[in-house]
């Protein structure tokens, strides 16, 4: 089958293209920008004009490319800039892949975004969400659509799993993620000031042990490095920035515990990958966070903006080495079970089928 698919190249998008590579497909990715991803045996083609106007002006672009590739179906991954752009390219059969803002975020901003959102949706052949939350988010915009499939998003568990023999010297609590607003490290800084502030009180040895692991970059990043030092805990807190997905793993074997303080979160997929570890994880009950974690068996869920029950939750894990291990053990049993990557790409493999057998 010949595939192209249209994307800001993210990581999720090169996973899945290097997946299909490998199952034999002829694989082309289009994007706007260079990629930040390894891609192996991808043909990789970058769009004259770069974002935000290239999501309008790059159409026609986009159409003399499509009908050199002549591919058998067009995968198009996010509902506004990508989805625009490949409405306008006119091309059919499409696939239009949510991911998460460009649906439970863009469409609140103003009726201009939610009406180009919904016109996006009506274009596209088949919807694939990643979870029920989105899912019902697609139908509530979107009741007349009849082609929707909830399909998750697949961790390899080959790459993400954990080492053997993991650095007892520090106790690390840690997150993988954008620094923007929607997704809570504030929340996760001010827990773990309230913890690390607990332990000097209560137990000065754990205190010393105590360090906080940020891996991401994005618009907050500066102010967050200030909210750590305002909340004195700036010199046992690092802040890692922006990695590529390859190197994920390494960063979240250097971790203890997992915390996802989202305040929206479509689906969670760091805290499936940080689960693949086996690092027991804390999230908020929002989104599709909930989907991804046994509460009480692979993590906790604690109610989003509670700074306490998030302490409070991560002191019993700190004090508790043989629930962090146990935890661990079920979360990633858990992955293994239902987001093992083959099972979720084969999925999609279904979809195309169905849309080209119409």
């Amino acid at each position: 089958m010949v595939i192209a698919h249209l994307s800001v190249g993210d990581s999720l998008t090169a996973r899945l293209a290097n997946w299909q590579v490998k199952e034999g497909h002829s694989v082309h990715l289009i994007m706007l920008e260079p990629e930040w991803e390894k891609l192996n045996g991808v043909k990789i083609y970058i769009l004259p004009i770069q974002k935000p106007w290239g999501y309008y002006l790059n159409a026609f672009s986009l159409r003399k490319l499509l009908n050199n590739i002549n591919p058998d179906i067009l995968h198009v991954h996010y509902a506004t800039g990508c989805g625009t752009l490949g409405r306008l390219s006119g091309f059919k059969p499409a696939v239009l892949s949510v991911w998460g803002t460009d649906v439970m975020v863009t469409p609140q901003q103003s009726p201009r975004m939610k009406k180009l959102v919904i016109k996006n949706l009506k274009h596209y052949n088949w919807i694939c969400s990643t979870s029920k939350i989105m899912t019902k988010t697609v139908n509530n915009l979107c009741p007349q659509l009849e082609n929707i499939s909830q399909i998750p998003i697949g961790v390899n568990t080959e790459t993400f799993y954990p080492i053997l023999n993991r650095n007892d010297e520090f106790i690390t609590i840690g997150t993988v993620k954008v620094m923007d607003e929607i997704y809570g490290i504030d929340i996760l800084i001010r827990s773990f000031a309230k913890v690390y502030n607990y332990y000097i009180t209560e137990n000065s040895q754990i205190a010393k042990k105590l360090r906080l692991k940020i891996v991401g970059g994005g618009p907050q990043l500066k102010d967050l490095k200030a909210l750590a030092k305002k909340m004195n805990i700036y010199e046992i807190a690092e802040f890692i920035g922006q990695v590529p997905n390859h190197e994920v793993p390494h960063y979240l074997n250097n971790m203890d515990i997992y915390v996802a303080m989202s305040r929206v979160e479509s689906f969670g997929v760091a805290v499936v990958e940080a689960s693949a570890c086996s690092l027991p994880v804390v999230v908020s009950n929002v989104g599709g966070l909930p989907e991804v974690v046994i509460d009480g068996e692979t993590g906790y869920i604690v109610e989003t903006e509670n700074i306490d029950d998030c302490a409070e939750k991560l002191i019993h894990l700190i004090n508790d080495e043989r629930t962090i291990t146990k935890m661990g053990t079920a979360g990633r049993n858990f992955v293994k079970k239902k987001y093992e990557w083959e099972l979720c790409f084969k999925k999609l493999d279904s979809v195309y089928g169905r849309i080209m057998n119409k």
